[in-house]
């Protein structure tokens, strides 16, 4: 207790949440909603997770380590449209192999010419939030990690936006 009063610019709470009573809770979470360092959470306390951060750093097989911009709630929420999208192409796969007749809609001359921009669009915010997150881990000060979690939101945002239109 006595390193909070000193006022750090940096904490990383390992499960900050087990064993605490509810007063205890909501105090810790007060305080950690107010903090305005740098704020690292290691907890599977879902709740936290979606009320406090902005970018995740996911840890997968093999100690590989992926980092997702956005809260946990929105990170499962595209794991499960992934997961769909994967059953809705192998669907798509055998439906065309077992029909190859089937009637294409056509698009219009702007829907084909958006279409055909897409994936350079997509590739292109998907190199910045690239660039974006190196900046992030080569030792910046806090101000420039606020702005640079900030642009790397707001790509991915818009690369979200995109896929959804494509």
């Amino acid at each position: 207790m006595s390193i909070l009063m000193k006022n750090p610019n940096f904490l990383i709470p390992d499960e900050p949440t087990n064993d605490l009573d509810i007063d205890t809770l909501n105090v810790l979470e007060e305080f950690l909603t107010n903090y305005s360092g740098v704020l690292m959470i290691v907890s599977h306390d879902r709740y936290l997770l979606d009320k406090l951060t902005e970018q995740l750093f996911i840890v997968e097989e093999k100690g590989h380590v992926r980092i997702y911009n956005g809260n946990y709630s929105s990170y499962r929420l595209e794991q499960e449209d992934q997961k769909q999208q994967d059953r809705a192409d192998k669907t798509a796969v055998t439906s065309t192999v077992n029909s190859p007749s089937a009637p294409k809609n056509k698009l219009s001359f702007k829907q084909q010419k958006e279409m055909d921009t897409l994936e350079s669009d997509i590739a292109t915010l998907e190199d910045q939030i690239k660039d974006l997150n190196k900046k992030l881990n080569s030792g910046i000060d806090n101000t420039t990690i606020v702005e640079t979690a900030k642009k790397i939101t707001d790509l991915t945002n818009d690369r979200t936006k995109k896929r959804c239109a494509g």
